[in-house]
C-alpha cells in the first residue's frame, strides 16, 4: 500500500524526500507517513492479530477452556491501540450529519440494520447530531435522493458501449482444464466469472458517474466493498436476532452488544414515518438523567436541540412556520409527538380507525386544511390504502381456502406418483 501511495505522490511531487520501510527494504515511503509507520499503531495493530490467531488455535483445540483471560488481555490490547490513536490528536470528524434519501430497501429509516448501524457510527465518531430524512417521493426537484439518482442515470446512458463479458467463459482455464471439469466445478467456475464481470461493470460505471454534475457540484463515485471486506461483519447475526424471540434470541452472538446498541437508540433517537434524529442529549429527554455513554462524551461543536418537526401556519393556509419559530414542545409544555403533523403517518391512523375514505370528501378537504397538503395529494394516499387493504382481503381469502382445501383432501386426492418422483430427486 505504501508503495502504491508513494509512487501517486511523488508523480506529483508533493514530497521532497523518502525513506526507506521497515517491513521491506525495496519500499521506500515517503516522509508523509513516517510518523506513521515509526508509531506504536502499526505494532498494537500486529500485538493485536498475533493475539487473536493464538486464542483460535488455544480455544479450536480445546474448547472448554476458560476464555475470559484471554478476552481480558485482547481488550487491555485493544485500549491500548485506541490510547495511541487518541494521543495522536486527530482532526476531529464533522459533528453534525445530514443524510438525503429515498425510502428504498436497506435505506428507509424503517429498516432495522439501518437504525442500527447509524448508532454504531454515532459511537464511533462521537457524533452531536445525525439525522437522515425522505424527502417527497416524485419530485425530484425537492428530492435530493432522487435528483442524484436521475443524474447517475443521465451519465450512465452517454451513448458509449459497456462491456459486459469482461471475462469470458473458461478464460483462466486450460484445454485439459476444461476437459476434466465436472459439472460442480464448471457450476461453481461460472458463478465466480459471472460475479467478476459485475464487480468490473460497477467499477467501470463508477468511472462513468464520478464527476456528474447535480446541485451545482459534482458527484464523488466509489464502488461499495464486496461482502467480505467491509467494516460491520455481523449482518447475518442481526438477522438471527430479529427472526427469533425469547431465550432462542439470547442464544444470538453478540445479544448483548445487540441489546446495548438498541438501548442506545432506544434513548438517543427519534424515528418518524420518513425521518430518524439523533441527538447526543436525547438521553436527558425522559427523565433528565445523562446515560454513561454521554458522560464521557461531550459536545464537539455547539450545544443544540431538536430540529423541531414542521407545523402548519394557520395564519398562512397551506403553509408551515418558519423553523426557528416553531417549538419542539406544546403550550402545555409536554414533548410533541412525533409525526404529530405528517400527512401520511396521520392518514395511516385515520384509515385504520375507519375515520377517512375516498368518497368522504368533507373528511379529506377537512385533512387537507388541518395538515397543510392538498386535497388531491389526500385523496390519492387515501386510495392507494384502499387499494392495499383490497389486496390484503384477496390474499387473506386465498390462503384461507388453500387452507379449506388441504384440509378435506383425501388419501386418493394426491398425486403419489409425482410426490416420488420428486423425494428421489431431492439430493
Amino acid at each position: 500500500m505504501f508503495c502504491l501511495m508513494r509512487g501517486g505522490l511523488e508523480k506529483n511531487k508533493l514530497v521532497s524526500s523518502d525513506y526507506p520501510c521497515q517491513r521491506n527494504k525495496h519500499c521506500r515511503i515517503p516522509c508523509t507517513h513516517v510518523n506513521l509507520d515509526h508509531s506504536n499503531i502499526l505494532p498494537c495493530i500486529q500485538d493485536i492479530v498475533a493475539h487473536i490467531e493464538q486464542a483460535l488455535l488455544l480455544f479450536g483445540e480445546n474448547a472448554n477452556q476458560d476464555i475470559m483471560p484471554s478476552y481480558a488481555d485482547l481488550l487491555s490490547k485493544c485500549n491500548k491501540l485506541l490510547k495511541t490513536l487518541n494521543d495522536m490528536k486527530l482532526p476531529v470528524v464533522k459533528p453534525r450529519w445530514f443524510e438525503n434519501s429515498d425510502a428504498g430497501p436497506g435505506v428507509g429509516v424503517s429498516n432495522f440494520e439501518v437504525h442500527f448501524r447509524d448508532a454504531e457510527l454515532t459511537l464511533l465518531y462521537e457524533r452531536d447530531f445525525a439525522c437522515r430524512v425522505h424527502s417527497a417521493r416524485g419530485s425530484s426537484g425537492d428530492n435530493k435522493a432522487e435528483k442524484t439518482n436521475s443524474a447517475v442515470g443521465d451519465s450512465i446512458f452517454d451513448g458509449a458501449t459497456l462491456q459486459w463479458n469482461k471475462y469470458p467463459k473458461f478464460y483462466n482455464l486450460s484445454d485439459d482444464q476444461i476437459a476434466k471439469l465436472t459439472l460442480q466445478e464448471y457450476d461453481s467456475e461460472e458463478e465466480k466469472r459471472m460475479e467478476m464481470n459485475a464487480w468490473w461493470v460497477a467499477k467501470e460505471l463508477a468511472c462513468r458517474i464520478d464527476g456528474a454534475p447535480v446541485f451545482s457540484e459534482y458527484i464523488h463515485s466509489f464502488v461499495t466493498e464486496k461482502p467480505g471486506d467491509t467494516f460491520f461483519f455481523n449482518r447475518e447475526y442481526l438477522k438471527q436476532f430479529q427472526k427469533t424471540t425469547g431465550s432462542t434470541q439470547k442464544e444470538t452472538p453478540g445479544y448483548f452488544y445487540i441489546m446495548r446498541i438498541l438501548k442506545f437508540i432506544k434513548e438517543h433517537y427519534r424515528v418518524g414515518e420518513l425521518y430518524m434524529e439523533f441527538l447526543k442529549d436525547g438521553c436527558k429527554e425522559n427523565n433528565g438523567d445523562q446515560c454513561s455513554w454521554r458522560k464521557d462524551a461531550g459536545w464537539k461543536g455547539p450545544t443544540m436541540a431538536r430540529v423541531p418537526e414542521p407545523v402548519p401556519d394557520r395564519e398562512n393556509p397551506g403553509h408551515y412556520k418558519d423553523v426557528f419559530d416553531t417549538l419542539n414542545e406544546r403550550d402545555t409544555g409536554e414533548a410533541r409527538p412525533v409525526d404529530e403533523f405528517a400527512p401520511r403517518a396521520n392518514i395511516k391512523k385515520l384509515f385504520t380507525a375507519n375515520k377517512i375514505s375516498v368518497n368522504d370528501k368533507k373528511k379529506i378537504e377537512e385533512f387537507s386544511i388541518q395538515y397543510a397538503v392538498e386535497e388531491e395529494h389526500v385523496t390519492a394516499y387515501v386510495q392507494h390504502m384502499e387499494e392495499q387493504k383490497a389486496y390484503a382481503r384477496i390474499r387473506t381469502r386465498e390462503k384461507q381456502q388453500k387452507k379449506e382445501t388441504m384440509k378435506q383432501k383425501t388419501f386418493f386426492d394426491y398425486d403419489w406418483t409425482k410426490l416420488q418422483k420428486m423425494v428421489n430427486c431431492t439430493p
